[in-house]
């Protein structure tokens, strides 16, 4: 009869030790998870897109204006899209016809899109999966007069651009649909579909076409690309069609837990011990023979 009861005031105080362990340990990895966690990482992204600029022959400069899109990390996605009207550009600009288009994309994962320039009468361009732009082309082409009896068609002429605040990473692309110049309605030249980064074309004693422009406006992580920089050699006027930019995007470090979470650690986990220092302890005073 003794022994059965010793046996069982020691399976007792071998389940208080137990419990007290997990109370302890339960304590523990609770101030842990208070004084560890942190705000989730959130990047930031931006992104531009001006469908034209034009520079008259007397200096004034108009444009479309500009899309832009651009997100502090905790905003989901940040969408701008327009289709500004031709007459925006003034009575003196040489887009003689066709849709302005300039769309910008910010997401909330440090990525960010932006397409712009001009496609024809029912034309569209939209931002896809991965930043893809995707242009849509019907009517009319769009129309450039380079000069008296000189044209440039196109069914579009767009620029995109991609940008990730991992690596930090960009990318650019220019798509020409069906680009040709026609002089007195006989085509005398052809336009790259995909021209490549700053590349370009001479109409001999008419214009110079700069195209796939890309620069670095705001050092890495940034890029702008220009899908065609239109000279003409017999006055000053300028076009630009298609300009898009995308970051800097940036990776946002959580902020640490505050110092005072330390101390909140400490003073549970020294709590906790201490609990489990008095229970244990009296435990083993019942368990002493008298």
């Amino acid at each position: 009869m003794a022994g059965d009861i010793a046996s069982a005031a020691r399976r007792r105080r071998l389940a208080a030790y137990l419990a007290v362990h997990l109370v302890v340990t339960g304590m523990a990895s609770t101030a842990l998870q208070l004084g560890l966690a942190g705000p989730a990482r959130a990047d930031t992204s931006a992104a531009t897109a001006t469908a034209a600029t034009v520079t008259l022959a007397g200096g004034s400069v108009v444009d479309s204006g500009s899309a832009t899109a651009s997100n502090d990390g905790t905003q989901g996605t940040v969408v701008d899209g327009q289709q500004p009207l031709l007459s925006v550009l003034g009575a003196e600009s040489p887009i003689t016809a066709g849709v302005l288009v300039q769309n910008a994309v910010a997401l909330d994962d440090g990525t960010s899109a932006a397409c712009a320039g001009i496609v024809g009468s029912t034309g569209l361009v939209s931002i896809g999966a991965g930043g893809v732009c995707s242009v849509t082309t019907g009517g009319s082409p769009a129309q450039i007069t380079l000069a008296a009896t000189t044209v440039l068609k196109a069914d579009a002429i767009v620029a995109s651009c991609t940008a990730s605040s991992d690596g930090p990473t960009t990318s650019t692309s220019v798509q020409v649909i069906n680009g040709k110049v026609y002089t007195l309605g006989i085509p005398v030249a052809t336009i790259a579909s995909s021209p490549g980064p700053n590349s370009g074309l001479t109409v001999p004693g008419i214009a110079t076409l700069a195209l796939h422009s890309t620069t670095v406006p705001a050092g890495a992580g940034s890029i702008r690309a220009r899908a065609m920089e239109i000279s003409l050699l017999s006055s000053t006027v300028a076009v630009v069609v298609g300009a898009a930019g995308c970051g800097p995007n940036a990776v946002v470090v959580p902020t640490p837990a505050a110092p005072a979470a330390g101390m909140v650690i400490l003073a549970m986990l020294a709590a906790g011990a201490g609990g489990a220092a008095l229970i244990v302890g009296r435990l083993r005073r019942r368990g002493r023979p008298r």
